[in-house]
């Protein structure tokens, strides 16, 4: 078994597949699964407000996530 398909969120405690892995919204490193990313930043602009890292509280950038794309050659 590889490590690496054994990862899991640890918000939501469900397991993170390959695009839930290359997501990486914090510089800080702290890694959760794009839906749990999705509802933050969601939540947060229902608020109106900024979403943020739940380790270090640094504010989302949207637009640098929204953009990334997936490597499929992993």
């Amino acid at each position: 078994m590889s490590d690496q398909g054994e990862k899991t969120c640890p918000l939501c405690a469900e397991e993170m597949d390959l695009t839930d892995q290359q997501l990486k919204p914090c510089k800080c490193g702290y890694q959760i699964c794009v839906w749990c990313w999705h509802h933050i930043v969601d939540m947060a602009e229902k608020d109106q407000i900024e979403g943020r890292c739940p380790a270090c509280r640094t504010p989302y950038d949207k637009e640098k996530i929204v953009g990334m794309t997936v490597d499929c050659d992993r």
